[in-house]
């Protein structure tokens, strides 16, 4: 539990990976990060297909799909452990993510409707 409360406050602390800018590699690389189980470099992937997304997004493109599924892959993972470890609803961890990445990405208040809409998609992976 101490562990899951400690990497979630250390999410805009923790380093992202060095960008792959060849795409089957890059995947392959996600691969092994997911296929490791070692939830913080997880946290460093997550962060780092944010940053190309958000350089992506700079320069008009679309982040690339691919990524954007290991992306949502990782998140889920994550979000479904921490939600049976600190036994809480995956809503409620939802908020506290989103908590931990608004020092990095900036986020709005949610209200309890929107975060729920938005825990239902993510678990369906519907975003």
């Amino acid at each position: 539990r101490d562990e899951v409360l400690s990497l979630i406050d250390s999410f805009d602390k923790v380093e992202s990976l060095r960008w792959i800018p060849e795409n089957r590699a890059r995947q392959d690389y996600f691969k092994r990060v997911m296929e490791s189980g070692d939830r913080r470099e997880m946290v460093a992937m997550i962060r780092a297909i944010n940053d190309n997304g958000i350089r992506r997004e700079a320069e008009g493109k679309k982040n690339f799909l691919s990524d954007e599924n290991a992306r949502i892959k990782a998140e889920k993972l994550l979000c479904s452990e921490f939600s049976v470890v600190l036994e809480l609803p995956e809503e409620k961890v939802f908020e506290l993510v989103n908590a931990a990445y608004a020092p990095l990405y900036g986020t709005v208040d949610l209200t309890a409707e929107q975060v729920k809409k938005y825990a239902n998609k993510f678990k369906n992976n519907t975003i």
